[in-house]
């Protein structure tokens, strides 16, 4: 059980810690490259700073913890509780894996998502304001009232993704697919949508 320590900078490369209890715990600046913590309970840890990469977080939960600056390339999020997650400030999860992730009202202002796969996941609400999300793919993610102004959606697949009412004021989708998505009301002032492919998505009371 590890609620509530104290592991600033702790060298935990490729550790074991799956399943393990870390609710509220501080890992600032630590070194979790390639750990595993699977089926673990972070919610409300601090990864700070953190490097992450191909670290593996599958079916944890991680509800109001923060990656705010942290670097985890290629780290796995599958079915994690990513709600209210905190990752800002530069945060770089590219080629990240958050399929059927729940990010409930998460925070990526400015984060590096290049080439990550939301897949399925529910971001209902989840503010991606000026993140880097080219290439990323969110197909058939519920993303209702999410978020995106001023975000890098070169060429993302957002096909069959429902953004019922959501904002993409702002927004790069240049070469983006969003067939069959669901934007009804989306918000699409000064986008740029050139290339962009809108087959059979719903553009009923579009801004």
């Amino acid at each position: 059980i590890l609620n509530d320590a104290l592991l600033i900078r702790a060298v935990l490369h490729g550790a074991v810690l799956a399943q393990v209890q870390a609710v509220d715990a501080n890992f600032c600046e630590a070194d979790l490259r390639r750990a595993d913590l699977s089926a673990s309970d972070c919610s409300g840890a601090d990864f700070s700073g953190s490097r992450l990469d191909d670290a593996l977080f599958t079916d944890a939960r991680l509800a109001a913890a923060s990656v705010e600056g942290a670097t985890g390339r290629q780290a796995d999020f599958t079915r994690a509780d990513i709600s209210e997650l905190r990752a800002s400030e530069g945060c770089d999860l590219s080629a990240g894996r958050f399929y059927r992730a729940n990010g409930f009202e998460s925070i990526w202002h400015g984060a590096v998502l290049a080439d990550a796969d939301f897949t399925c996941a529910g971001l209902q609400g989840a503010d991606f304001t000026r993140a880097g999300l080219q290439r990323a793919d969110f197909s058939a993610a519920e993303m209702r009232f999410a978020r995106l102004m001023k975000a890098d959606l070169n060429a993302a697949r957002l096909t069959y993704t429902n953004l019922f009412k959501g904002s993409l004021e702002k927004a790069d989708l240049t070469g983006a697919d969003l067939t069959g998505a669901n934007l009804y009301a989306v918000e699409f002032l000064d986008a740029v949508v050139e290339h962009a492919r809108l087959t059979e998505a719903n553009l009923k009371m579009t801004k």
